[in-house]
């Protein structure tokens, strides 16, 4: 069975799905970003359990609670060492690990964000076209996925991330 992929413009902490991708440092610090608007929505306990489980390594995904946000599950996908930067080959690592991840869950729906882009060093372009690719070949081997978002922040992000989709679709 196939998930239904989406993409999605709008604030990934709002998304009507059972859990959400959040771009990550190895050392699970929720600092700014998307890392940032979970930690303000989602309390000071989503900060608490990441510093149980960091560090995790590179490429790695850890899985916590979502504090008072209605998801069943935060993935923080490790794009980046705090203060470093990340590469294509990383973000593929951290797409298809997600996706394993979030079908060991038996999650149906998921939304992720453009990891690795912006403080972590890779264009939106480049990031877009790896996760899209990624999750694109993922697609069909999904056991228990229905739907999975890309959600980019901000429309004019969201009509570059649109154009990259459409060349690759």
């Amino acid at each position: 069975m196939a998930y239904q992929l989406e993409l999605v413009e709008g604030d990934i902490t709002t998304r009507p799905v059972e859990a959400i991708v959040n771009a990550a440092n190895t050392n699970l610090i929720l600092g700014a970003g998307v890392a940032g608007a979970i930690k303000r929505k989602g309390g000071e306990e989503i900060q608490a359990e990441c510093q149980r489980l960091a560090p995790i390594a590179l490429g790695e995904v850890a899985v916590t609670g979502a504090g008072k946000m209605p998801y069943r599950y935060i993935l923080h996908a490790a794009t980046m060492h705090p203060g470093g930067t990340t590469t294509k080959e990383i973000v593929m690592r951290c797409t298809q690990k997600v996706i394993e991840i979030a079908e060991n869950l038996s999650l149906k729906s998921l939304a992720l964000p453009a990891l690795g882009c912006g403080v972590a060093g890779l264009s939106l372009a480049e990031g877009a076209k790896v996760i899209w690719s990624s999750l694109k070949q993922l697609q069909t081997k999904s056991q228990s996925l229905q739907k999975v978002e890309f959600v980019i922040y901000g429309k004019s992000d969201y009509e570059l991330v649109q154009d990259i989709v459409k060349k690759i679709d």
